[in-house]
């Protein structure tokens, strides 16, 4: 493969980030101090929803009581900055959000995505516009033949990645959504800045699943199947110039612990993965070329 590996590094989001959102956070009443709730009664507090797990809970913060309320998920509206694509930002119409990062992005991802029609992308600073593109995401053939237009059956588009946005460190990302029927779906919305690691991946590269799945024989020799998630894994060697080396080990440790889009080639969206890396290591074997090994795996 002709290039280097492509990661791109997500931003954390801040309240303080989210500047402006058409996506309402009324999932369940704000967290009060002085209600008494039942046993399953869910509340609101920082961004998050709680269940309560006994009655007569009165008083009981969720943020500093143990035995009392049980995390649920982060509400509908911070869903897909919880960056899982497990948990979904589930719309009922157009909606918008509006991100100021304070500082330079490159691209913005949208990782499992289902029910939308169109993104719109923009990057706008003091009321002008300086980046605006839309994307189309109804479901398309695998192919661009007449034959798979006319009787293939079509795969739903389920993730967008842009790019090409310019530095405008000072800018407000504007991403507006518009969906196809009753209800649209975003597991993940994140950005960040692109960095290429080496100068090429080999081939070779290796792409697989772990499955979590229970698959058990009972006594009887029939199979019994528990159907669980399953994640991707992902195993890339690339070739680094050695001059290159020691700042490729820098931006390595960087990424450390961070969910990255993990871009092996444009050619294949196989090799393309919303994760972390598990490991890598690298090996000098030349006197200008080093081999490096990476192994990702999908942030679920």
């Amino acid at each position: 493969m002709t290039t280097g590996l492509k990661v791109i590094k997500s931003i954390s989001m801040t309240d303080a980030m989210l500047v402006g959102t058409s996506v309402p956070e009324t999932d369940h009443p704000v967290y009060s101090a002085a209600t008494t709730y039942a046993n399953g009664a869910r509340v609101i507090l920082n961004h998050k929803i709680y269940e309560s797990v006994q009655d007569g809970n009165t008083g009981k913060d969720p943020l500093t009581t143990d035995g009392w309320w049980s995390r649920v998920s982060p509400t509908n509206r911070w869903k897909p900055f919880d960056l899982s694509s497990t948990t979904r930002l589930q719309l009922t119409g157009p909606a918008y959000y509006e991100i100021k990062p304070n500082t330079a992005v490159s691209a913005v991802m949208f990782i499992d995505c289902d029910g939308l029609s169109n993104i719109r992308v923009r990057l706008i600073e003091d009321g002008v516009t300086h980046y605006d593109s839309s994307h189309l995401m109804r479901p398309t053939p695998s192919t661009s033949s007449w034959y798979a237009w006319t009787f293939e059956q079509r795969a739903p588009r389920s993730r967008l990645v842009v790019q090409d946005l310019p530095a405008r460190p000072r800018a407000t990302l504007r991403v507006d959504f518009e969906i196809t029927s009753s209800a649209g779906y975003i597991g993940t919305l994140a950005f960040g800045r692109a960095y290429v690691l080496g100068e090429g991946v080999q081939y070779g590269a290796r792409v697989g699943v772990q499955d979590f799945s229970r698959k058990e024989r009972n006594e009887y020799g029939e199979m019994e199947l528990i159907r669980r998630g399953n994640a991707k894994t992902m195993s890339l060697q690339i070739t680094v110039d050695n001059d290159k080396l020691d700042s490729t080990d820098m931006l390595l440790s960087s990424l450390t612990g961070t969910p990255c889009l993990w871009i092996g080639t444009s050619r294949f969206s196989a090799l393309s993965l919303w994760g972390v890396f598990t490991n890598w290591n690298y090996t000098v074997a030349y006197y200008d070329q080093t081999d490096l090994s990476v192994e990702v795996e999908e942030f679920v």
